[in-house]
């Protein structure tokens, strides 16, 4: 058994570096996994689907507004970080809802193809939010607060979103496509 006393001394700025390092990877494992946060992580419970609405744009519109009741009610800070995440994960889940409506109009051919092409994209995708979490750690470096977390999260957001969300329209031409061939 391990108590406090057995426990090496750490340096302060040594412990202020691995704040940051921690604060990166927890924010890193928010955006990317899509872990929601405190009273607002039931923000995509609710949440009406794509199919409910007459054009993208008004899906869009709804989405906007949702987001934007969501960091309303949340104060700002750490706690809108599950806004930016429920934002994204709606646009996930059209994207999965589509993928699974497109494969199975599939051959075992075509759907092989999809998982290739679906993967790839995966990669592409992980890669460039990898990046721009690069550019977010520079930009954000030196500037502390759950003020900052909020901003960081918008911009990820803003960032993350368009990626999903244009695949998930692909996934859904094609889906209809496919659809309209049968």
């Amino acid at each position: 058994m391990c108590s406090a006393l057995d426990a090496p001394v750490v340096a302060p700025l040594t412990l202020v570096v691995m704040h940051k390092i921690m604060k990166n990877i927890l924010f890193s494992i928010i955006c990317v996994c899509g872990i929601s946060i405190g009273a607002t992580a039931n923000a995509l419970a609710d949440t009406k689907r794509l199919n409910d609405f007459q054009t993208v744009s008004d899906f869009e519109e709804y989405l906007a507004l949702k987001k934007q009741d969501c960091i309303d009610k949340s104060f700002g800070g750490s706690r809108a970080i599950a806004c930016f995440t429920s934002y994204s994960e709606a646009w996930d889940y059209e994207l999965n809802f589509y993928y699974k409506l497109l494969r199975k109009s599939l051959n075992n051919e075509e759907k092989e193809s999809l998982k290739k092409a679906q993967l790839s994209w995966i990669t592409n995708r992980d890669t460039t939010i990898h990046f721009n979490s690069k550019l977010l750690d520079k930009e954000f470096k030196d500037k502390n607060g759950t003020m900052y977390v909020a901003i960081r999260a918008g911009k990820a957001s803003s960032t993350i979103v368009p990626i999903i969300k244009n695949r998930a329209l692909l996934l859904k031409e094609w889906s209809e496509t496919v659809a309209k061939g049968k």
